[in-house]
């Protein structure tokens, strides 16, 4: 059993110690050690980055207006832009701006005042981006279990 534990140990350390996401492919856009925006109130929002935005939404992407510079725009699942009506921001909401270099997520879970995304390609889904090495660690933790577990023969 402890040898299960000390195979698992750098599995457990990825769990929680930060470090590269390590890379994705998704709709044959790459995304590789991503920072992570998490937007949790409305506000009126830019994002610019010089690599490609993942935008997660739990549905639709309400928002008072939507404006994206691309090259490629992806709406993968049932990921969609809504106008809010009416609108929220009418009266003023507070400005949040993210500039950055490298892959970004932007997890969005409140409607939107303006949005302006900029980025080379920008993916929307329903679905948050998969976090590659925790599961492949699991499915290692599961095998050397099997492996450990396995009756002996006695000659």
């Amino acid at each position: 059993m402890k040898a299960i534990l000390r195979s698992l140990l750098p599995c457990l350390a990825l769990l929680v110690a930060p470090g590269p996401a390590g890379a994705v492919v998704i709709r044959d856009i790459e995304f590789t050690d991503w920072e992570v925006v998490e937007i949790t109130s409305t506000v009126e929002l830019t994002v610019s980055t010089d690599e490609d935005l993942y935008v997660f939404v739990p549905e639709r992407l309400l928002a008072d207006t939507v404006f994206i510079r691309a090259s490629l725009i992806v709406f993968a699942d049932t990921a969609g832009v809504d106008q809010n009506d009416p609108t929220l921001c009418d009266a003023g909401c507070p400005s949040e701006s993210f500039e950055r270099s490298g892959d970004v997520v932007l997890e969005i879970f409140a409607p939107l005042g303006d949005v302006e995304l900029t980025a080379s390609r920008v993916l929307f889904s329903t679905h948050p981006i998969p976090e590659p090495a925790p599961g492949l660690c699991v499915g290692a933790g599961l095998v050397a279990l099997a492996i450990q577990e396995r009756p002996r023969r006695r000659r």
